[in-house]
């Protein structure tokens, strides 16, 4: 009978196992600074792996501590409101291990109503046919607004701050409004028809 003993043995070419260096988040930052519910909040992330590894991130959004179903490096506009805190958590891997997680936040300033244009109708009123002075406005935080109005006749300002005009007018007489919109904070305007 023969025995064999095999004995495994490194030659003194051979590399020393290698150790792996966890990833790092160098920089975090979200922008636009300031930002608002119409904005995008983007996040740009600059990344260290001293081995050189290919690394994925990992983004998780939170707005007043509620995740997003977002996975992303972008909260699209209207994912939060004025005063909301939102919050991103980046995890870093390189396919070896993880770094340290990295997390930067933002409160999300008042987003002012826009009043881009203004209008009266109908548009083509008859005589004697009542005139509503109509905003086009957009809200983004969902404030409640209030209005205020003022009416043109031939360029001299009446005293009438209602949204309905009704006045008996002669045929082609010159007829504005102005609207202004406050959400409590801001007021924007007058825009003119």
């Amino acid at each position: 009978m023969i025995h064999l003993l095999l004995l495994a043995c490194s030659g003194p070419d051979e590399e020393p196992p290698r150790t792996n260096n966890a990833p790092q988040v160098a920089e975090l930052r979200i922008d636009p600074i300031p930002a608002d519910a119409r904005d995008d909040l983007v996040a740009t992330v600059e990344t260290v792996d001293l081995d050189g590894d290919e690394v994925t991130l990992t983004y998780t959004w939170t707005v007043d501590g509620h995740e997003q179903a977002v996975e992303t490096n972008t909260l699209p506009a209207g994912s939060a409101i004025k005063y909301q805190l939102v919050e991103l958590e980046v995890r870093i891997s390189d396919g070896f291990s993880f770094g340290t997680p990295a997390t930067a936040t933002v409160t999300l300033e008042n987003a002012p109503p826009e009043l881009p244009s203004v209008a009266i109708e109908p548009e083509a009123p008859g005589i004697g046919d009542p005139m509503t002075c109509v905003g086009a406005v957009t809200e983004a935080d969902g404030d409640e607004l209030s209005f205020l109005y003022g009416w043109f006749v031939e360029d001299e300002r009446l005293e009438h701050d209602e949204a309905v005009l009704d006045m008996d007018l002669a045929r082609n007489t010159k007829v504005q409004c102005e609207v202004s919109v406050s959400d409590g904070e801001v007021l924007v305007g007058p825009t003119r028809s």
